[in-house]
């Protein structure tokens, strides 16, 4: 981690009448770098939420 560390906070939540989000984040550590996604998976609901994790995974692949 850098000798700075980064304070993230997030807040989200469902569109009302709906149970899941499409809002999405990741941070990861890339040696002393740090990459922060933020990902709106466009409408709103579960296939909002699809999409939004689909992101999430090509992130999480592309850091590693």
């Amino acid at each position: 981690m850098a000798d700075h560390p980064i304070l993230i906070g997030i807040a989200e939540r469902p569109y009302p009448g709906e149970t899941v989000s499409g809002d999405a984040y990741a941070v990861h550590w890339v040696g002393d770098a740090c990459r922060i996604a933020v990902i709106d998976g466009l409408g709103h609901g579960p296939e909002a939420a699809k999409a939004s994790a689909s992101a999430i995974s090509f992130v999480a692949w592309a850091t590693s």
